[in-house]
């Protein structure tokens, strides 16, 4: 077993023993891995969310597993989220996102392309430019350097852009075709390689599988970053090798 492969058994394993469930639920939060931990955690970090609470989470740079489940379900907000179901031997994790984000667009660029027969790894990305704009991304790999192809499904409706007086701006006809194309073939993908939500997690219900943490809201993410994610050390980002991103994906 590689040395990723056991940091990521040995951190799901950690997780779910710590937590007292057979379920590891993830978010991705300023290019990072969060989970939910408590204080008796000394690799966790403190902040306060939008109800005044103090919470504590721990970060990861990535988090793995053979993929057997997807669902796109609305939450409680009115949101789309992604949620990936992924199991390494006798732990299981459950990833979630946004599907209308940068996370979920870069998701639906690599999952089509995805080998269902092997461990993949979920890998974030976050860099702030020089003038301020912040860009996202989510990887997908199996491991070290070699990633999952960018490539949407053949017959995929451009999103195109109209030039206005204000500027250029999406035309709302192509995006809505572009967005129903790859949600039909996403449900496909789903019902073709067996991954609806009992079939290959047979230890959860769907009610489970749904009881999710939320993504955090933009005033949650302002009170993160005064804990800052870029402090972290890279010995409390133990899931992935050392080096970075850049290294890793070749970017």
């Amino acid at each position: 077993m590689s040395k990723i492969k056991k940091n990521i058994k040995d951190m799901l394993k950690e997780l779910n023993e710590t937590q007292n469930t057979n379920i590891t639920y993830a978010n991705i939060s300023n290019g990072m891995i969060v989970i939910k931990s408590d204080s008796s955690d000394p690799k966790s970090k403190s902040r306060i969310n939008k109800l005044g609470n103090e919470v504590f989470e721990r970060f990861y740079r990535s988090i793995a597993g053979t993929i057997t489940n997807i669902s796109v379900e609305e939450n409680k907000f009115g949101e789309t989220d992604v949620r990936v179901g992924l199991k390494n031997e006798d732990t299981i994790g459950v990833l979630t996102f946004k599907l209308n984000s940068s996370y979920g667009r870069a998701f639906l660029a690599q999952i089509f392309n995805v080998d269902f027969t092997k461990q993949v790894e979920f890998t974030p990305w976050s860099k702030v430019s020089e003038d301020g704009t912040k860009k996202t991304r989510l990887y997908l790999g199996y491991g070290g350097r070699q990633s999952v192809e960018w490539k949407l499904p053949e017959g995929t409706p451009e999103v195109k852009w109209v030039q206005t007086k204000k500027g250029n701006v999406v035309d709302p006809v192509s995006q809505a075709e572009h967005e129903d194309f790859l949600d039909t073939k996403l449900k496909e993908l789903i019902e073709n390689n067996n991954l609806t939500y009992n079939n290959g997690l047979s230890s959860i219900t769907s009610e489970e599988f749904l009881e999710m943490t939320k993504p955090l809201t933009t005033e949650e993410e302002k009170q993160l970053k005064k804990a800052s994610p870029t402090k972290i050390n890279k010995s409390d980002a133990e899931v992935m090798s050392d080096g970075d991103l850049d290294d890793l994906f070749n970017m």
